[in-house]
């Protein structure tokens, strides 16, 4: 093992849009599994938006540009792509009060800059969250070119199946580990935490992952 331990290593890298995050994590690497976890209303859906979109920016730069695969599974490919130009725009082009001050010249910008791209992968999800569906739809598109997938999220697709929610989060959550060392892709993926601000139903997730980043914020203020 010597000749390959000798070797410094070297990681294909995109950082995240925060810098302290960075010196936490050395950024965004392939082959890597990492998990964000919170509670409900907390923000995990927008820092995934604001991360896929520093993404797609950065990797903007790269000769060889690799795709982006999103699997929004709590909304409409509709609203993932107004919510991904709203990171560019700056502002929440979902509302309709903001939306009526926007030109259509101006939204065109926003979804050309965003959205409007063949390195940008959608599944379009709707009635068919199972296991084996999502990670056939991971491959396919690692197949299309796409290195880096963001995942919305893993408690959904365990909700939807019968049977024991635990082992079926185990299972997902070791074969999308198993997945990024294999295809070389990085997998970002939404947990959703219990009251008590532990993973519901099963440790296993935070044990697999890389990377687990757990976000708080005051949801009365």
């Amino acid at each position: 093992m010597w000749e390959a331990v000798k070797k410094p290593r070297k990681f294909e890298t995109v950082p995240y849009p925060w810098e302290g995050l960075n010196t936490a994590t050395y950024g965004i690497r392939l082959s890597e599994f990492i998990l964000l976890t919170a509670q409900t209303k907390v923000g995990k859906t927008a820092m995934l938006k604001e991360i896929a979109n520093h993404i797609r920016s950065e990797t903007e730069k790269k000769e060889v540009k690799p795709g982006l695969g999103f699997l929004f599974l709590e909304e409409s490919n509709t609203d993932t792509c107004l919510g991904l130009m709203s990171v560019v725009a700056n502002k929440p082009l979902h509302l309709p009060d903001v939306r009526q001050g926007v030109t259509e010249d101006e939204l065109r910008g926003y979804f050309d800059a965003a959205c409007n791209s063949d390195r940008i992968v959608m599944w379009d999800h709707f009635g068919s969250n199972s296991i084996e569906e999502v990670l056939s739809k991971i491959r396919h598109m690692h197949n299309l070119g796409c290195k880096y997938i963001i995942l919305d999220h893993l408690s959904i697709i365990v909700s939807d199946q019968s049977g024991d929610e635990r082992k079926q989060l185990d299972e997902i959550s070791t074969k999308l580990k198993m997945m990024t060392m294999e295809l070389g892709i990085a997998i970002i993926a939404v947990i959703h935490q219990n009251r008590h601000n532990e993973i519901r139903t099963s440790e296993s997730p935070e044990q697999i992952a890389n990377i687990t980043i757990k976000l708080h914020r005051d949801l009365e203020d």
